[in-house]
């Protein structure tokens, strides 16, 4: 279990952030028909936001998922070389495991939140709340 006591926090709500971009990422997944697998997934190598699987293309995909308030600063400009190995070698090990190719996405989520009675929204259709969501393939 996560402590929450470090995670920056939506003031209207008190839902980490980082919660509330992932949502946006069960969305991206559904419009683009993929299972969710897991989310937040521990291993060894660091956590995995979100796991899916394309039924269409028979491949894992690792999705990233980065989000910011304001269009200046990009959450794709915010992720540092250390992460990208950590995610090229988490994606090895599950390719590995489920003997599959792996294809890893930054999900890069852009917007201000919505308010309190809106949070639901944005597991189905961030794009309506305001939020634009914009994939990276990256391995």
């Amino acid at each position: 279990m996560k402590n929450t006591d470090s995670l920056p926090l939506n003031p209207k709500n008190k839902i980490p952030l980082g919660a509330l971009y992932e949502k946006c990422a069960v969305a991206y997944c559904r419009r683009k028909k993929l299972k969710i697998i897991s989310r937040n997934l521990r291993l060894n190598r660091g956590e995995i936001d979100c796991l899916a699987w394309d039924k269409k293309n028979s491949k894992l995909i690792v999705i990233e998922v980065r989000g910011r308030a304001k269009k200046q600063f990009l959450p794709s400009r915010f992720i540092s070389k250390q992460k990208m190995d950590k995610l090229k070698s988490g994606a090895l090990i599950l390719a590995h495991k489920y003997r599959c190719p792996v294809r890893i996405i930054l999900l890069e989520v852009v917007g201000s939140l919505p308010k309190e009675s809106l949070v639901w929204g944005l597991e189905w259709f961030p794009e309506r709340l305001g939020l634009s969501l914009q994939d990276f393939e990256i391995y």
